[in-house]
């Protein structure tokens, strides 16, 4: 990943804000502005259309809580992370939406009796495109990072007893 690299050369991150937004006050302002967001909506994810300078700063959050759960240096703080977390922050996105598809595959799996769900399931069609695609995923990754996430990822449906290998 190129921020590992440019984390691992030593590169300075605080100069890229010339006034410094993520120091105390400027952190806190931003977050009144997700919180007043999450007060409207009851969620904190923004569209592509909202504020551009908060949604940069959402994806910088998220980015600084990688870094703090590998232990390297980052300006987030338990307390700024149980803030987020108070409005249901997603620090992960992509495995949130991944979680939300993986739990209606259980319930699938307890009123079917297997997770063969149809590609074009009418009832849920974005479940069936998952399913198709958890396949398709497990036979082209190749990527070590990749394939950490997928493992992950693999055992969880192993444990459902999704199959793999649809027979068509």
């Amino acid at each position: 990943n190129r921020i590992d690299q440019l984390d691992k050369l030593g590169f300075n991150w605080s100069l890229m804000h010339r006034r410094g937004p993520q120091k105390g006050n400027s952190w806190e302002k931003r977050y009144q502005e997700l919180f007043r967001y999450y007060e409207c909506h009851q969620n904190t994810c923004l569209t592509h259309n909202s504020d551009a300078s908060l949604l940069r700063w959402i994806q910088r959050q998220r980015l600084e809580y990688k870094r703090f759960k590998k232990g390297d240096k980052s300006y987030l703080t338990n307390d700024r992370i149980e803030k987020l977390e108070a409005l249901r922050f997603e620090f992960d996105p992509v495995m949130a939406s991944w979680k939300k598809r993986f739990n209606e595959l259980k319930e699938y799996h307890m009123i079917n009796g297997h997770c063969n769900v149809p590609q074009r399931y009418k009832l849920n069609p974005k479940l069936g495109r998952w399913v198709s695609n958890q396949r398709h995923l497990l036979k082209t990754v190749t990527c070590n990072e990749q394939l950490y996430s997928v493992n992950e990822k693999v055992n969880a449906l192993k444990s459902i007893n999704f199959e793999f290998y649809s027979k068509k």
